[in-house]
């Protein structure tokens, strides 16, 4: 037919598929009635992209991060769509590589229980033989249910390996335990020392005690993964924490003392911040399976509000000076040195009332200055905008703040600032 047989409005005839495509997220199919030409939009995301939490530099060519969406990501069912980035700086070239999912017999081995991976690793610890390691949260499913009606059963933390040169997955995941659980607050980032790697996640059902959160602690050495150390932060007082949990980060170490502290934001039901060390009973002991866990009653300065379990909003960071460092919600730099137990408030970068600042994600430190994020919001648009501050920690001064305003994403779930080389 003929252009002039086709109304105008009637030219294009358009419709949406949800599924399929080439990135499996569905797509806008164009008909057009005059030429006959048949045009496919494909939905979703097709190319690698939406990195998230802090990265590890492989060498001086390769970085290695998380990505919470990887490329053409819904294309291959019943797998993660998450999973983990490489950028090779020699060539500006990112890949991409979602995490593997696994199946193991659950607690009572009466039914399969499918891991598939939820959330992707959002920190790396290096061991000292090389390899390279992170931990990801996992949805349990019922694989008997699986295609009739999907049934989350609970969540589990997965333990992957990557190799330490290309950054590819080696081998995992090495799931907690088959046991379905409740959760309380969600796994932690992996944290490391070389020797160790540790984070918490919420108590199981048939755990000793079944309420609060398991400091879950791996020995780097061993050639057995799937063997770790399980430390209960409960909130009944009988656990290994004495009734103190709710621990939002990881434990750091600090080479000073040979122990490692968190920060945690409950005793028992009552919010309460608190610095422990996690300290093994010996020196011999290679999987810490004898720990002394102690409260460092430490002394809060006056405008830290301490019985709030929302203060805390980044993971502590032990910086070059032996101090350790961590931001709150009303923006103030906190530094705690476990040499003399002692708490300071270093920096405040709080913009004046009715706005309000607080300090978010992760802290970094290269050629002796602290960075991390600062986001603001006013009195009628929330995080209207995002700083990066920056201190001195040798003359413990604050150098000054940047804005990066629409550079950085503060709504991922860990986000800060990033340093590579080439």
């Amino acid at each position: 037919f003929s252009y002039s047989n086709v109304d105008y409005y009637d030219r294009y005839v358009v419709s949406l598929t949800l599924r399929g495509g080439e990135a499996g997220m569905g797509t806008v199919v164009k008909d057009d009635r005059f030429t006959g030409a048949i045009t496919y939009t494909p939905l979703g995301n097709t190319g690698t992209g939406y990195p998230v939490g802090k990265v590890y530099q492989l060498s001086n060519t390769k970085v290695l991060g998380g990505t919470s969406l990887v490329g053409k990501a819904l294309t291959e069912p019943m797998e993660s769509k998450v999973g983990v980035w490489v950028y090779d700086v020699a060539s500006a070239t990112v890949t991409d590589e979602r995490l593997p999912s696994t199946n193991v017999r659950n607690y009572n081995n009466t039914q399969d229980v499918l891991f598939e991976a939820n959330k992707a690793p959002v920190s790396f610890v290096k061991a000292k033989d090389g390899r390279i390691w992170a931990n990801a949260q996992y949805l349990a499913w019922d694989i008997t249910l699986l295609f009739a009606q999907p049934t989350y059963t609970g969540l589990r933390s997965g333990l992957v390996r990557f190799d330490g040169n290309t950054g590819k997955i080696v081998d995992g995941p090495f799931i907690t335990s088959a046991d379905p659980k409740h959760i309380n607050g969600e796994t932690t980032a992996i944290s490391g020392n070389g020797d160790y790697a540790m984070f918490f996640e919420g108590a199981g059902l048939n755990d000793t005690f079944n309420t609060g959160q398991n400091l879950i602690v791996y020995d780097l050495s061993s050639s057995d993964m799937t063997q770790f150390n399980k430390l209960s932060f409960s909130d009944q007082s009988a656990g290994a924490s004495g009734g103190l949990w709710d621990a939002q980060f990881s434990p750091v170490y600090d080479e000073n003392t040979s122990s490692w502290y968190a920060l945690t934001r409950k005793n028992a039901a009552s919010d309460e911040l608190n610095i422990v060390k996690i300290s093994p009973s010996s020196v011999n002991d290679t999987v810490m399976t004898n720990v002394t866990v102690t409260n460092m009653s430490v002394t809060w300065p006056s405008d830290v509000n301490s019985s709030d379990r929302n203060t805390l909003r980044t993971a502590p960071f032990r910086a070059s000076n032996a101090k350790i460092y961590f931001g709150t919600s009303d923006a103030k730099l906190i530094s705690y040195n476990p040499d003399d137990n002692s708490v300071a408030v270093v920096a405040d970068f709080a913009l004046s009332s009715p706005d309000s600042s607080e300090l978010r994600g992760f802290l970094n430190e290269e050629d002796g200055v602290l960075v991390g994020l600062i986001v603001d919001s006013t009195d009628s648009v929330s995080e209207s905008a995002t700083r990066v501050f920056r201190y001195d920690l040798t003359s413990e001064t604050v150098i000054g703040t940047v804005d990066v305003t629409g550079k950085i994403s503060t709504s991922e779930e860990f986000p800060g600032v990033n340093f590579i080389s080439n």
